[in-house]
């Protein structure tokens, strides 16, 4: 039987060595937008790789292997929770307090 902790291990680190997710001023005029309900807006899977400069496949393998922003799926569509991407995005530290300051 296979381990499945190795096995998420290697795919966590072949995942995260490919991409970096960054905020794109994209997110960050969507951030500013939404700020007062940031936990009501949805955003759907096709859009989250433009406002973190990554790839659908990144995401769909961060589901996949469990990680990522908490997502919630309707109709066949997977959504995020804006204010869920931005706390994810910060506590793995793609998001620093500086950001946007150059």
């Amino acid at each position: 039987m296979p381990d499945t902790k190795k096995s998420l291990d290697h795919n966590t680190e072949s995942l995260t060595a490919a991409e970096t997710p960054r905020v794109t001023s994209d997110l960050l005029s969507l951030s500013i937008d939404f700020h007062a309900i940031r936990k009501k807006v949805l955003i759907h899977a096709s859009t989250l790789p433009k406002l973190t400069a990554t790839s659908a496949a990144y995401w769909e393998n961060m589901r996949v292997v469990g990680l990522g922003p908490k997502h919630c799926e309707d109709l066949g569509h997977t959504f995020y929770i804006l204010g869920d991407v931005q706390d994810w995005l910060l506590a793995n530290g793609f998001l620093d307090s500086e950001a946007g300051d150059d």
